[in-house]
């Protein structure tokens, strides 16, 4: 019954192709229907069969940005999800979007899982996310307690600024003074 669900929703859904600001200039009935569809694809993101999961994460990442409510649910799945495999599917779906720096705090949860897979590429989405929020995160990230992390924050940080600093202290300190002015 759910993957009847599922391709329903997928084919209204992805007919619709609804944005936010399309959202904000209609409010006829097909539209309400599209966000109460969106909902309906967010709950499944955490369904127990993988199947049916990575379809919603998949039909989802068909927006160009993703919406508050998406972002909330990769946030809470961030936070209480044990399933590494549905992480990294998530992780994998940020990409899609143009509005990557929005998955910021929830990416930041990831650079502490027990899972080196997911480290690593939440740490590389970091890396290149071309905002002084993403530097702000991976200047904090060099004091991460797995080295990873901290190498690929370090060269992130390197690629991003086109500087190099030996440590934490020399990062936090030259951002402090050029954080203001910056541009990428």
């Amino acid at each position: 019954m759910k993957k009847i669900l599922l391709v329903l929703l997928l084919l209204l859904f992805g007919c619709s192709g609804t944005t936010k600001q399309t959202l904000k200039k209609d409010s006829s009935p097909e539209k309400k229907a599209s966000i109460s569809n969106e909902q309906k694809l967010i709950n499944l993101i955490s369904d127990e069969d993988d199947e049916v999961a990575m379809k919603a994460i998949s039909v989802l990442g068909r927006q160009d940005d993703a919406s508050k409510a998406v972002v909330q649910k990769y946030d809470d799945m961030f936070r209480n999800c044990k399933n590494n495999r549905r992480i990294e599917d998530l992780l994998d779906a940020i990409y899609l979007y143009n509005n990557q720096i929005d998955f910021l705090p929830g990416l930041e949860i990831c650079l502490n899982s027990t899972n080196e897979d997911v480290r690593e590429e939440a740490i590389d989405i970091i890396g290149g996310i071309e905002e002084k929020e993403a530097i702000d995160a991976l200047i904090k990230a060099l004091s991460n307690k797995y080295s990873v992390v901290i190498e690929e924050a370090q060269y992130s940080l390197e690629l991003l600024t086109d500087k190099e600093f030996k440590n934490q202290l020399q990062w936090k300190t030259w951002w402090k003074m050029n954080r203001k002015n910056f541009q990428f």
